[in-house]
């Protein structure tokens, strides 16, 4: 088995994946001053309460957009497996071809997200991943990262529209039933996870029109 840990801003994912299933899939809250000793504990503890022993796991790897824990992660991973996780960064090869000005600075979360999407898609592609951020690449017929961009996250935007508004309650993420909303407390709601990703797309896709039709994938937290 692989184990697979994708560090976020908000969250730390991880995976366990066995030829081509995943046999478990949890996350944690991701912690700047947690030790390596702690993220040992929460790592044996997710281990024991999904059934997975610990010699099954024969390799690790790990993508992270937060440096200061992935230093805490890979040495709680060095203690309880006694493995050197790969680390997804400048000098791991993935076959992906990076056309930025400076690819090495390329995030490891992009990195992932596209070599994921082409080994399930055909390019043309676009990829969003909303998280903390909601970022967007776009990869040309070869599979190519052109670029992309980087806008606040849903619950950034969410959390800013209600703290900067008296009157507006605090108010949860869900998919609207309507166009209009008929309540304070419903109206903000209407397309703010919709309208942003939808343009953003629009606008990408239009100035790649030269490379055909993309497809567009999505993922989220």
């Amino acid at each position: 088995m692989i184990l697979t840990i994708e560090i976020g801003n908000s969250t730390i994912t991880l995976g366990g994946v066995e030829g081509d299933e995943i046999r478990f899939e949890c996350r944690i809250n991701t912690d700047r001053v947690k030790t390596s000793d702690t993220y040992c504990i929460d790592l044996k503890t997710l281990f024991e309460i999904y059934g997975i022993e610990l010699s099954a796991i024969e390799g690790v790897i790990i993508a992270s957009v937060v440096p200061q824990v992935l230093n805490s992660v890979r040495t709680a991973i060095r203690k309880l497996l006694n493995l050197e996780p790969l680390i997804v960064g400048p000098g791991l090869k993935t076959g992906l071809d990076i056309r930025l000005d400076n690819p090495a600075a390329m995030g490891a979360g992009l990195v992932a997200a596209d070599v994921a999407a082409l080994a399930e898609y055909k390019p043309p592609l676009i990829i969003i991943d909303m998280g903390t951020a909601t970022t967007m690449s776009v990869l040309d017929p070869n599979g190519a990262h052109l670029g992309g961009c980087v806008c606040p996250g849903l619950k950034i935007s969410l959390d800013a529209l209600t703290s900067r508004t008296s009157l507006l309650p605090g108010i949860q993420l869900d998919s609207p039933d309507r166009a209009v909303g008929r309540s304070t407390a419903d109206a903000p709601l209407e397309h703010i996870d919709e309208q942003g990703v939808e343009q953003a797309v629009e606008n990408a896709a239009g100035a790649h029109a030269d490379h055909g039709n993309f497809c567009a994938a999505l993922t989220a937290q």
